[in-house]
């Protein structure tokens, strides 16, 4: 689901969902809009706010798919450990 959507469903606004997750409103603002990507961290700290898995999070899933594909040998930064 769209972090957006996942926002929504949560009854928060952007302000709201950055002061829980402790990142900043224009950053969840920027994510929203497709302007920018997650890093692992706020996707961690976005997921924990919302209460749900990172994976739930479709921006999640493509900055994963994003940092794969320009390392397509599977040195890639983003591991497996730290989906979880």
């Amino acid at each position: 689901m769209q972090l957006k959507e996942l926002r929504l469903r949560g009854g928060m606004t952007q302000r709201e969902l950055g002061q829980k997750a402790g990142v900043a409103e224009v950053t969840i603002g920027a994510i929203e809009r497709g302007v920018e990507l997650p890093t692992m961290r706020t996707a961690r700290r976005l997921a924990e706010a919302l209460e749900v898995e990172l994976t739930d999070i479709d921006e999640v899933k493509e900055a994963i798919a994003r940092a794969l594909k320009k390392d397509p040998t599977g040195n890639s930064p983003v591991g497996v450990s730290s989906l979880r």
